[in-house]
């Protein structure tokens, strides 16, 4: 412990005491003082000026909130400013301020829930009053909001009490209630808590279950080191906590006749009584139930995740439940739940721990609580359910230290490097156990065809690993378009012709046009087909079903690119005073084979025929994909969970309903409703992309060295050496990275979710079509204009996805948001330094992703009466921001003192 912890905890112990002392004065100016004076004390000590100058600010400016805003909008300005502030707090270093000293953040997050608290219960009791005369001869004073916000009393350690508790214990006569007693009842397991924390604590620290020393051993021997770390770790809250109670019982604080029936937190939920006549009872009635902040037993014996959760912190759990759950104003349960705790994450801190934490927790409920529902029909005995209950303990004991890894690392690199050595186990099981309610949701969500098209991608990754077996070169080709035919004729039989019509005529083409004008004309039929494919149902032909329009996607990417690269080999032969189409698999057979081959034949990735025919004459024994592909894989724990309750609480069809668009919240209600929509919507491409990329990897497509730098869509990049003895022998393990998928690598799931800019984001979605738009349309374009260019590329792109306006609103519209980023970043950045850059950064990764939520509706919605009707109640404001960041720069002067290396950025 270092000295600032030492004189924490003495200060802890001290603190009782000196309730004793409290409790006996009875003026309530002294103890208004004396709690005031005593609070001030422990500020200075542990925080100093540097520290006590944030709380001092966040009280000082609640008061005034109070007294500019009156009782009607106290409350909502005083949520607003004090998490705010909390955020400034946190990144203040960022912008020149002192970083706070380290139990200074203890103190914002106490005095932060106190002062919401104060606004709330001011605003709630006034509202009451009916009549004016009455509200007015209410007053509160500075005194008043200082000694609540600065009281000694749990302002470093909790428990929260409302500011009616505080007053309670200020008017009641101390003397008539025994506090010793309670006090030393409540610390008689203090002593074994304090031996078994000190000697885990001494054996297993924190920083051995992120060493290398503890990671390199199995997976029993990791998590019996997390489950044991984890035990030390809520002991110490348990030695805090119980100290911060005793603190409370000795001063009288939470004090209140058992038959009021206290709850944490709130206080009496019985008889309201006069508090100046709290103390007419006997000294052995008052409980202190009030400010009672964990039970321990609740905790370490709980049978579920809600039932621990319940009994952690539950004066905190009271005033998230009371000042947030139940002042939501949507009607939908998920969505308060799931606001209550990125709020409740919010205030813990801003590291990516907290977060990951209490994600994983919300999926462990619900786990929980669908698996106790499904597996009690089945249990009929005593001892059956004895049974039932302790595998529920010994489940709910180490899968809580499994998702508590974040919540004491803070960091997500550190976190994900402890859950891989533990191979994910805890999302895995939750997965596992939940797996019949996975299948529920699919079945519930996805047409039958659908629901196919899943099962499919999932069946062609072990099928993959049999191609890569499979000998010559031309096994390969058979088992490959074998594939893709039974793909077709499964989900598209009946549309399937589309797609080979554009197969066949671009054989003619290169045919009948030679390499010198098949890349036109192949580009300008083969688009001209997809146009036709999308309007054949006006001409009297059966319209083709959705994942035709998958497979024609697809194909035309193929088709066009083929004959590109039949073009760019023959020119290069010709040089070079040699020809050979059979060296480039220019026949019919040839052509089909790529065209149909099962590998990302409906999602992606796309491949040139160079990748395709590399992986048909590579030895894929000496390939590893095993792993890269489990690796790839494992990345699905994260989001399959998510993407399935956010559809089932968040569908689309809720966000063009009545009920959305004039809810009472207007346009901030569909804001807060299309966050969790997109999120859904753009995690289906993840799902779809990752399995893609494995069936690619399990089959060695897109495998090169890694010496040969590959690119996504692109490939290699240079000219591999030869490989050495060592490099063949590792090359037989099918257990090691051997060698780079990067060709096929079509999504930085990552990148994409923390992109500062819109330009950024697209580079790293869909990386492979972006290479096929990039290099065969923007490039081939003989425009000077990169602007003209970029509004063609981005054409063509909405063209291909389809004939929807909604595909041209959200391309087009995408354009000017780049345009607005650039203006923005090019005339703010030259003005901050490197640190205020980070930040910068983060600002706009927050506004990116409403331009992006707020373009989605376009790009979900798809028919103009829809995204009309959605835009409209939204005033459309992402394109009068889009306007307002593009003219914004004309007004801001330039930094004429830019060093070269800015202006070049």
């Amino acid at each position: 412990m270092s000295t600032l912890d030492i004189i924490y905890l003495l200060i802890l112990v001290l603190s009782i005491q000196y309730g004793f002392l409290i409790k006996r004065v009875n003026s309530i100016l002294k103890k208004k003082i004396l709690c005031l004076m005593a609070g001030l004390v422990i500020v200075f000590l542990l925080v100093g000026i540097n520290g006590a100058v944030h709380s001092f600010s966040t009280i000082t400016i609640n008061f005034f909130i109070l007294k500019i805003f009156g009782y009607r909008n106290c409350h909502s300005v005083s949520v607003l400013f004090t998490f705010t502030y909390l955020l400034f707090f946190r990144t203040c270093e960022y912008f020149g301020f002192p970083k706070p000293p380290q139990h200074s953040n203890a103190i914002q997050l106490l005095v932060t829930i106190r002062m919401i608290s104060f606004a709330f219960e001011h605003h709630d009791s006034l509202i009451k009053i009916e009549k004016k005369e009455e509200r007015h001869k209410t007053c509160i004073s500075a005194l008043d909001v200082f000694t609540y916000g600065y009281c000694y009393i749990g302002l470093m350690t909790g428990p929260f009490y409302t500011y009616k508790t505080f007053t309670d214990m200020l008017k009641q006569d101390g003397n008539k209630i025994n506090t010793v007693w309670p006090t030393i009842m409540n610390l008689k397991y203090l002593p074994i808590i304090v031996a078994i924390y000190l000697f885990l604590n001494s054996y297993f620290p924190a920083n051995y279950l992120e060493n290398d020393e503890c990671l390199k051993h199995g997976f029993l021997y990791i998590a019996f080191i997390s489950v044991v770390t984890f035990m030390w770790f809520r002991w110490r809250f348990y030695i805090g906590w119980l100290l911060a109670e005793s603190m409370c019982i000795s001063c009288g604080l939470g004090g209140y006749p058992k038959h009021l029936v206290c709850k944490p937190g709130v206080g009496p939920t019985g008889e309201i009584i006069d508090s100046r006549n709290l103390s007419i009872h006997s000294a052995d009635s008052y409980n202190f139930d009030t400010i009672c902040n964990i039970s321990i037993s609740g905790v370490e014996f709980s049978t579920s995740f809600q039932a621990a959760l319940r009994n952690w912190n539950m004066t905190i759990q009271w005033w998230m439940k009371e000042y947030v759950y139940k002042r939501l104003p949507f009607h939908s349960r998920a969505l308060k739940i799931a606001v209550s705790f990125f709020v409740s994450c919010y205030w813990h801190g801003i590291y990516s721990g907290y977060y990951l934490t209490g994600i994983c927790y919300v999926f462990a409920i619900v786990t929980d609580v669908r698996l106790s529902h499904s597996i009690s029909k089945y249990i009929r005995t005593d001892f059956q359910k004895i049974l039932w209950l302790t595998f529920k303990q010994v489940y709910v004991y180490s899968a809580t230290a499994f998702m508590f890894v974040p919540f004491h690392y803070l960091t997500f690199d550190i976190s994900l490097k402890i859950w891989e050595a533990m191979y994910y186990w805890g999302l895995v099981s939750m997965v596992f156990l939940n797996i019949k309610n996975v299948i529920m949701l699919l079945t519930l969500k996805m047409s039958w065809i659908d629901f196919v098209y899943l099962l499919l991608l999932i069946l062609c990754i072990p099928y993959g690993h049999l191609v890569k077996l499979s000998g010559s070169a031309f096994n390969k080709k058979l088992m490959c378009l074998g594939g893709g035919l039974l793909i077709i004729f499964l989900l598209v039989a009946e549309s399937s012709w589309h797609s080979a019509v554009t197969i066949f005529g671009n054989y003619l083409i290169i045919k009948g046009f030679g390499y010198r004008y098949c890349r036109i004309a192949s580009f300008v039929f083969t688009f001209g087909y997809l146009f036709f494919f999308r309007i054949c149902s006006y001409l009297g032909l059966p319209d083709p079903d959705g994942q035709s329009n998958a497979l024609q996607l697809l194909v035309t990417l193929r088709m066009v690119s083929y004959s590109f690269e039949y073009h760019d080999y023959v020119s290069k032969k010709i040089s070079e005073e040699k020809k050979d189409d059979k060296k480039f698999g220019f026949t019919l057979f040839d052509i089909f084979t790529y065209g149909y081959c099962y590998i990302g034949l409906m999602t992606g990735p796309f491949y040139t025929f160079k990748t395709f025919s590399d992986m048909l004459h590579q030895d894929g024994s000496k390939v590893s994909t095993v792993w890269p592909a489990v690796k790839n894989l494992k990345q699905l724990l994260f989001l399959v969970l998510p993407y399935l309750l956010l559809i089932e609480y968040f569908p689309l069809s809720y966000l063009e309903s009545a009920e959305c668009l004039n809810h009472r919240w207007g346009v901030l209600h569909i804001v807060l409703v299309l966050v969790p929509t997109f999120t859904w919507f753009r995690w289906r491409f993840y799902i779809g992309w990752l399995l893609a990329e494995s069936m690619c990897m399990t089959s060695g497509l897109g495998a090169y060295p890694f010496e040969c730098k590959p690119k996504p869509g692109l490939g290699p990049t240079t000219v591999p050496t030869q490989n050495n003895e060592e490099t063949l022998i590792r090359e037989q393990n099918d257990y090691s990275d051997t060698h780079s998928f990067e060709t096929i690598h079509n999504i930085s799931i990552y990148d994409v979710e923390f992109a500062p800019t819109m330009r950024s984001a697209m580079k790293v979605w869909n990386m492979t079509v972006q290479w096929w738009m990039a290099n065969y349309v923007y490039q081939k374009l003989t425009f000077k204009s990169s602007q003209l260019r970029m509004f063609v590329l981005l054409f063509v792109s909405a063209f291909w996805h389809g004939v929807y306006p909604g595909y041209y609103f959200t391309f087009i519209s995408v354009a000017f948001v780049v345009i607005a980023e650039t203006r923005m970043s090019n005339s703010i950045k030259p003005y901050l330094t490197d640190s205020q850059k980070y930040y910068w950064d983060w600002i706009t990764c927050f506004c990116l992703y409403r331009s992006f939520e707020y373009l989605g509706v376009a790009f979900m919605l798809l028919k103009l009466e829809s995204i009309w009707s959605v835009w409209r109640r939204m005033y459309f404001i992402g394109h009068a921001f889009m306007l307002f960041f593009i003219i914004l720069p004309v007004f801001i002067p330039k930094n004429k003192h830019i060093p070269k290396t800015s202006k070049s950025q």
